[in-house]
């Protein structure tokens, strides 16, 4: 039976065209993944859906007596006791089991994962591929989508497309669309090249058969643009999720010292009543900065012979009496005793439930939080770069004046251009940051992120808010960026294609995975998970954590085998691949040139073969006008034949040529 029927829903903000004839046809218990690019108008139509908004036109109905359920994007769980705050994932957790207590038909969640740990996202999943009702779920998170949905509605630039099968199918048949639009449309746009060339040649040579020929081949140009199929123009501009995608490159990284961060004997805490981040001051540059105070000895205690003022290190912060006091009273102690290093060249992702301490962590590596007890030391040549979920390193006035602070050398053309490729465009630029949507921020974040240069990224949860084409893009450029990554994420499409390694992080210690994120699923089902305790690492990782020497595995962390035996590959002899290949190039370079020569030959005969057959016709014309042969019945006859035959065989060499040319 049909749960919801949609026909021709349209709705506009002012000028603004959201969507328009969005219809589509949605049966009980089906699971339906929404999907877009930010501004696409998911929401809107999940409210239309849910009731809270009105369509400008056309309708909808659900089937008869099902309830529906709503789960708005932003969560808002209610302050309770006082003063007490929830987190993100806290409040969506509070949400959904308000809504579950509703018992509705069907469900209408809008970006259910968002804030979630890995722990809470697996639930929320098993929750819905078992949930007997209805689902439209908006996500933009693919290996959720992946896992709980059976088909894709993709809203695009105002129309709604639908594909049978999850988020990898579908990504597998829009690939698939695009690619056969761009070959329709190089396909076109070579013929009719081809076309309009011909018909300039025929123009050109001035005779009167030709003239007559290109005004006919243009008019069946003509009727073949009105009678073909158009090329669907918005296949060739799509990209993963129907947004436009931010071109995206962090540039080569300046290269730091093989060792990139050593951590030892690392505890941290948090005050019982903080219910937000330290706050991270901003540099002269504009970006955040930890207060790292390098080369100040009071940091240093005595006993800490490794830390050299000027080395950029972070040194242990336990003579910080003052620091200590302001923690004494109501201190929550979220891990301790932590040891690992982080190499050049690594990206490693940071895993953990909600409160963990992993957004502390990289607060404290950048400096704007002391350690209780234990160090972290960055490496010699070390430039960090932080992107912070919550955009503190934002300020307060447009996008533009962001980034002449960031970039104050730089022309207000060669910026606006930089903005554009990050979807900041027109008039975009004078807007004030404080209007900006959770997507837009984060670009912005990105961008200035990308500009600042650094080696040693740091990078917390730096895909949410993005919709699916950006966070393709982003993930592109980190796999490209030859520095080295530490990054905290829930994102699992992400957690499958970024990381080296892996550190899951507890409140009994860290855990590291020399792995992606199917290497450590399989690793804690399989029961191999690494050990806990006191900084213990997994199998396969680098360093036993607290001694502060490397292991003998660690070396190689993150590291590829050229030649080893575990490639799989077969030995062949040495160049032996490379020669045969060398040959075959040369051979078909041959035929290909050869094959040039000839039609360039057969084309210049072709030429002056037309040219002669047209000069005999024209003689042949003239002849006509002669006083003996305008007498001559018999001769008049004779020359109008040869003209007759001459034009079939110009004819015939005509269509040698235009396949000729066609070639």
């Amino acid at each position: 039976m049909v749960a919801i029927q949609a026909e021709n829903l349209s709705k506009e903000y002012g000028t603004d065209v959201i969507f328009s004839g969005v219809r589509f046809s949605v049966q009980e218990g089906e699971k339906i993944g929404l999907i877009g690019a930010n501004g696409s108008g998911k929401s809107t139509l999940l409210k239309i859906l849910a009731g809270l908004e009105q369509a400008d036109s056309g309708s909808f109905r659900t089937g008869q007596s099902l309830s529906v359920g709503y789960l708005k994007q932003e969560k808002t769980g209610t302050l309770r006791e006082g003063e007490q705050t929830f987190s993100g994932g806290e409040l969506a957790r509070i949400d959904f089991d308000r809504l579950l207590s509703e018992r509705p038909d069907i469900l209408l969640l809008d970006e259910p994962t968002n804030h979630l740990d890995l722990d809470m996202l697996e639930w929320v999943e098993s929750f819905v591929r078992h949930f007997s009702g209805t689902v439209i779920t908006v996500s933009h998170d693919r290996y959720f989508l992946d896992r709980t949905v059976g088909r894709i509605f993709e809203l695009d630039r105002g129309s709604l497309r639908t594909y049978k099968g999850n988020y990898s199918e579908y990504a597998v048949k829009r690939a698939g669309e695009e690619e056969a639009a761009r070959r329709a449309a190089e396909k076109e746009a070579v013929e009719r090249a081809r076309q309009e060339a011909m018909i300039r040649h025929m123009k050109e040579r001035g005779t009167e058969l030709l003239a007559k020929r290109a005004a006919s081949r243009e008019k069946r140009l003509r009727l073949a643009d009105r009678k073909r199929e158009p090329v669907d123009k918005s296949l060739l501009s799509r990209s993963t999720g129907g947004g436009k995608a931010m071109k995206i490159s962090f540039g080569d990284a300046k290269r730091s010292g093989e060792n990139v961060l050593l951590a030892d004997g690392l505890t941290l805490k948090v005050t019982g009543n903080s219910a937000t981040a330290p706050t991270l001051a901003k540099n002269k540059t504009g970006f955040l900065s930890g207060h790292t105070r390098h080369g100040d000895a009071s940091l240093c205690p005595a006993q800490d012979k490794g830390a050299r003022q000027g080395d950029d290190s972070l040194c242990p912060a336990n003579s910080n009496a003052e620091f200590r006091q302001r923690c004494e009273a109501s201190e929550r102690t979220l891990f301790e005793g932590v040891g690992f290093d982080i190499r050049r060249g690594e990206k490693i992702c940071m895993i953990g439930k909600n409160g963990v301490g992993k957004t502390t962590l990289l607060n404290t590596i950048m400096g704007a939080q002391e350690p209780a007890s234990g160090f972290i030391r960055l490496g010699v040549g070390v430039k960090t770069g932080y992107y912070d979920q919550h955009r503190r390193s934002l300020g307060s006035g447009t996008i533009l004046e962001e980034i002449q602070d960031a970039l104050p050398l730089m022309s207000d053309t060669d910026r606006r251009k930089l903005l554009g490729s990050f979807l900041f465009k027109g008039d975009m630029v004078f807007r004030d940051i404080a209007s900006l949507s959770g997507g837009e921020k984060a670009r912005l974040s990105l961008l200035k992120l990308i500009v600042g240069g650094a080696n040693f990224l740091l990078l917390d949860e730096p895909t949410n808010h993005l919709d699916i084409a950006s966070m393709e893009a982003v993930e592109s450029a980190l796999e490209d960026f030859d520095g080295t990554i530490l990054a905290v994420s829930h994102d699992r499409y992400f957690l499958e294609r970024i990381p080296s390694r892996i550190f899951e992080l507890t409140e009994n210690g860290l855990a590291v995975y020399p792995g992606n994120y199917e290497y450590y699923v399989d690793k804690k089902k399989g029961g191999e998970a690494a050990a806990r305790g006191t900084g213990v690492e997994g199998p396969g990782a680098g360093r036993t954590s607290g001694t502060g020497k490397s292991g003998a595995a660690g070396s190689g962390a993150g590291m590829t085998d050229p030649g080893g035996s575990g490639s799989g590959g077969i030995a062949l002899p040495c160049g032996t691949g490379a020669a045969t290949s060398s040959a075959t190039e040369r051979r078909l370079k041959k035929q290909d040139e050869a094959a040039k020569r000839r039609r360039a030959r057969l084309l210049s005969e072709n030429e002056k073969a037309v040219a002669e057959k047209e000069a005999l016709i024209e003689n042949l014309r003239e002849s006509l006008s002669e006083p003996s042969v305008a007498t001559d019945a018999a001769k008049l006859k004779e020359i109008h034949e040869n003209i007759v035959w001459n034009e079939h065989e110009l004819e015939a060499l005509l269509e040698e040529w235009e396949e000729l040319m066609g070639e």
